[in-house]
Parts: C-alpha cells; sequence; structure tokens
C-alpha cells in the first residue's frame, strides 16, 4: 500500500471524474475562492507551525510576511534533514514563483485571468516537470501532470478536481494503469483554516489537506477554507482513513486551530502545534 499513497500523494490528484469532462462550461470562473472570514478574524495569519510525523521528526515552519502585508516573504524550515528556506516571489496579488534553498530549484506559477494554468518545477535550474490545469467548470478542474525526460515532456498523469462551495476539495477518482484506481472523499469543519488569509495561497494550493505519501508537509494538512475532518481513500491495495482532531486555545482567535493532529487508520500520522501573529 505504501507505493500507492506516494504515488497518490506525488501528483495530488484527488478528483471527480463526471460527464463534466465531455461537457465544459464554456466560461469556467473555476473552483470558488474560499469565502473570506468575517472583519475580525480577516487579519489572523500564522506565524510558526511546529509539525511531527514519524518520518521526518519534529519540524518546525516559520512563516514571516512583507511589511503590512498579508504576503509570505519566505518560510524557514528547520528539523531532522528538513533545514531549508522557501522564498516567496509575487506579481501584484499571486504568487508568481518559490524558490527552494540555494541550488537553482523552484517552482514557476502562470495565470491567466487570475486562474492558475500552469507550474513548472525546475531542479538545479532545469526544467523537472510541469503541471498544467484547465477549468471545466466553476467547481471541476482538470489537472495534468508532466515529467520532463530526453528533453520533451511526457504525460505522467490526468485529473480532475471538485470543489464545494467553499473552495474545499471535497470529491475524488482517478485511473493510475498499473498502479490501479484511486477513490477519494474529503469533509470539512466549518471553522477557519490556518491559511485562509494567506495572499494567494488558495490559487496555487487546490489539494490541501489530503496528508497522503511518506513526506507530509504543512501544506499537506491544511485545507482552502475549512479544517478537514475525514479523508476516505479507496486503492486496489486497501482502504485508507483519516481522522483529523483540533484544538481552539487562542482565546483571540477562536475560530483558528491552535494543534492537529491526524490519525491514519487509527495510527497517528502527524500532529501539528500552530501560532498565529
Amino acid at each position: 500500500m505504501k507505493n500507492i499513497i506516494f504515488f497518490f500523494a506525488a501528483v495530488m490528484l484527488v478528483a471527480s471524474c463526471s460527464s463534466s469532462d465531455n461537457n465544459p462550461d464554456p466560461n469556467p470562473s473555476g473552483p470558488p475562492n474560499p469565502p473570506s472570514p468575517p472583519s475580525v478574524e480577516a487579519k489572523v495569519l500564522p506565524s510558526k507551525v511546529v509539525m511531527e510525523t514519524e518520518k521526518n521528526g519534529v519540524v518546525t515552519y516559520t512563516i514571516s510576511y512583507v511589511s503590512d502585508t498579508q504576503k509570505i516573504n519566505k518560510i524557514t524550515i528547520t528539523g531532522t534533514d528538513r533545514n531549508n528556506e522557501e522564498r516567496y516571489i509575487y506579481k501584484g496579488d499571486l504568487i508568481d514563483k518559490i524558490e527552494y534553498g540555494s541550488n537553482g530549484d523552484f517552482v514557476q506559477y502562470e495565470y491567466e485571468n487570475s486562474m492558475l494554468v500552469r507550474e513548472i518545477a525546475y531542479r538545479q535550474n532545469q526544467q523537472n516537470d510541469k503541471t498544467e490545469y484547465k477549468y471545466l467548470t466553476n467547481q471541476s478542474v482538470e489537472k495534468k501532470q508532466y515529467e520532463r525526460k530526453d528533453g520533451a515532456w511526457v504525460l505522467s498523469g490526468e485529473m480532475l478536481f471538485n470543489f464545494d462551495s467553499n473552495g474545499n476539495l471535497v470529491k475524488g477518482e482517478a485511473d493510475f494503469g498499473s498502479e490501479g484506481n484511486v477513490e477519494l472523499t474529503a469533509t470539512y469543519d466549518n471553522k477557519s483554516t490556518s491559511v485562509v488569509n494567506i495572499e494567494g495561497w488558495t490559487q496555487i494550493h487546490f489539494t490541501g489537506g489530503i496528508p497522503l505519501g511518506d513526506n507530509i508537509d504543512f501544506v499537506d494538512i491544511v485545507g482552502r477554507r475549512n479544517n478537514p475532518v475525514q479523508i476516505s481513500a479507496v486503492t486496489h491495495e486497501g482502504d485508507i482513513d483519516i481522522a483529523y482532531t483540533y484544538e481552539f486555545k487562542d482565546e483571540k482567535k477562536p475560530k483558528f486551530p491552535t494543534k492537529a493532529i491526524g490519525k491514519l487508520n487509527n495510527q497517528i500520522l502527524f500532529t501539528a502545534e500552530i501560532s498565529y501573529q
């Protein structure tokens, strides 16, 4: 099962393969942008996340912002084998590029009408993989994943995403050929995810809240608008169930989680403690 989980996480396929593929909306606006929190919550930003998993041990993410904005300046990552720095570069309100470390690793994002249409990952300044997005309806997005091989792009996966009216990813289905099929459903609470106020975050992180794989990161455990409660996946190797529990102990920010625990088939998958500015 580990192989199929890891492959599933690598492409982050969570989709609903339906008739919308054959009848696209002629003027789709893309998945809903998460509704803004009430004004008293609209400036809440995470400043530190301390996350523990079996594979990575304790990893700390320290988030800094461009002065007087809600745009990330950088995320400093410290912990077992994870010392790194992510630098965020914006164009207007959209994230244009994320640079990783100092070895020429980065992801470039491309948009049309403020909707993400392409992202290209570079390793040591060389193109490594590419993802393209096509907006079929206002709640359905097609994703195509490519790998760079022998100087050409080779298609490695095709997917669809389905979202609810809050912009949360809720259902999925995909065919991985020899790796088998994957079906997924996700449910959420009605409280605010820790990242909802970060400028540009939801436009590039369609699949947040789906922590499948051997190398779980902070981005994998947070939803786009609300907090995931239950993730269920069915694969040819067996069923996967992830249940979340939360604590809300910041009296000044009572609707934002201060701790999250995820359990995979009743075994602890991760814990995360979240602090805010």
